[in-house]
C-alpha cells in the first residue's frame, strides 16, 4: 500500500501561491495553479529538451467554479541560462549574474527591455524577444509559452521565471525584487513562476512525463472516469442532469468516500535501475480531502494503490439541487515529468 507523503523532498516547480490564503492545501477556492507540463514539441512524451529543440511548457490553472476560464489570463515569461549555482529563494538568470559581475547594467542582459519597465501591450505580435539563451513573450488565455534552446546551448539546465495575471497588464522591471507584476489588474489573482529546467546534455538527463493511461480511478470501489467538458451540468442543481450509471458523473450524498487511486508500476521509468518514484495529489473545489500526497516508491512493485478519504460539505452548505464538484489529480515524477486528469461529482 502506499504511504502518505509528509515532506515534498524533489519538486522541478516553486510556483507562488495566489495572493489570497488557502483554508486547505488541497482546495481550489482561487485561481490557482497546480504545477506545469514540459513537453519537447518533437516528442512530446519527453520532458528533457536537447540543445537546437524548443520545449512547450504548460501551466494549468484552475478555477474554483466553471464561470471562470481561462480566456481572462495575460501571462509574461522570461527563458535564460540557469544558475551555476542554486541555493534557494529566487533563481536568476546566469545572464543577469554575469552582467552584475561585469558592472554592467542588467538591461544589458535583458536588451529587449528599454527604460526601466516593459509592459506585455508595449510588445508587438507575437510579443516575442529572443538574444541567444534570453527570451522574453507574452502569452494570452492558457499559459503555455514555448522556449528555444540554442544548439550551443551548453549548461545543465534552463531558467523559466514569469506572472501569470488574472486580468490586467503583465510587465518585467528588472530592478524590482520580484521582477515580475500585473497593472491594472482589479484585484485579480496573481500567480508568480520560477523553474528550473533540465537539458539534455546527457543521455542520462533523459525523462518523460509520467504515462496518464496506467491510472485507474475509483470512487467506493467502482471506476471513476474523467468527464466530458461539454456534458457537464450545472454547477448548481447538477442533481436533475446526472444520467444514471454514468461512470464519469456519480452523484453522492454527504459523509466520508473512499478514493482509490491505483497504478501500473510496470509503466514507470527506471532511474539508475529502479522504477522511479510518483507522486499523486488529489484536489477538490469543495470538501477536504485526508491528505495531501500519495507516493508510489519505486521499490514497489506490480499494481500499486492508495485510498484516501474526501469529506465533503456538510448538507446545511449544500444547494438545493445539488452542487458540482471537482477534482484534480496530479502526477509527479519528481524529475520534471507531470500530469493531470479530472473528475466531478454531483452532491446532492
Amino acid at each position: 500500500m502506499a504511504r502518505a507523503a509528509t515532506v515534498l523532498t524533489v519538486s522541478l516547480w516553486l510556483l507562488a501561491g495566489c495572493d489570497s490564503d488557502l483554508p486547505r492545501a488541497t482546495e481550489v477556492v482561487s485561481m490557482r495553479s497546480l504545477g506545469a507540463r514540459l513537453e519537447v514539441l518533437d516528442d512530446e512524451a519527453r520532458t528533457t529538451p536537447e540543445p537546437g529543440e524548443r520545449l512547450r511548457v504548460s501551466v494549468p490553472i484552475v478555477f474554483p467554479t466553471l464561470d471562470r476560464d481561462a480566456g481572462e489570463l495575460r501571462s509574461m515569461f522570461v527563458g535564460c541560462t540557469a544558475p551555476d549555482r542554486f541555493t534557494g529563494g529566487m533563481p536568476i538568470c546566469q545572464e543577469l549574474i554575469d552582467a552584475a559581475l561585469a558592472g554592467e547594467e542588467l538591461n544589458d542582459a535583458l536588451p529587449m527591455i528599454e527604460g526601466e519597465r516593459l509592459r506585455c501591450s508595449d510588445l508587438q505580435p507575437p510579443r516575442r524577444a529572443q538574444r541567444e539563451a534570453v527570451s522574453l513573450q507574452c502569452v494570452n488565455e492558457a499559459p503555455a509559452p514555448i522556449l528555444d534552446v540554442p544548439a550551443n546551448f551548453e549548461a545543465d539546465a534552463m531558467l523559466m521565471l514569469g506572472v501569470i495575471c488574472q486580468r490586467g497588464d503583465p510587465y518585467i522591471e528588472p530592478l524590482d525584487p520580484l521582477l515580475f507584476g500585473c497593472e491594472d489588474n482589479d484585484d485579480g489573482e496573481i500567480v508568480r513562476v520560477q523553474g528550473i529546467l533540465t537539458v539534455q546534455q546527457r543521455a542520462g538527463d533523459r525523462n518523460l512525463n509520467p504515462n496518464l493511461d496506467a491510472l485507474t480511478v475509483l470512487r467506493e470501489g467502482v471506476e471513476w472516469l474523467a468527464p466530458d467538458p461539454e456534458m457537464l451540468p450545472p454547477e448548481e442543481g447538477c442533481e436533475d442532469d446526472v444520467p444514471a450509471g454514468d461512470p464519469a458523473l456519480h452523484s453522492v450524498v454527504p459523509g466520508t468516500h473512499v478514493i482509490t487511486l491505483r497504478y501500473d508500476g510496470d509503466a514507470r521509468e527506471e532511474v539508475d535501475g529502479e522504477p522511479e518514484d510518483l507522486e499523486l495529489t488529489v484536489y477538490t473545489t469543495a470538501g477536504e480531502m485526508e491528505r495531501r500526497f500519495t507516493v508510489f516508491e519505486g521499490t514497489e512493485s506490480g499494481t500499486l494503490e492508495g485510498t484516501l478519504d474526501w469529506d465533503p460539505p456538510k448538507p446545511a452548505d449544500i444547494p438545493t439541487g445539488g452542487q458540482l464538484v471537482r477534482f484534480f489529480i496530479t502526477l509527479r515524477d519528481q524529475r520534471g515529468g507531470f500530469e493531470l486528469t479530472e473528475r466531478v461529482v454531483c452532491l446532492r
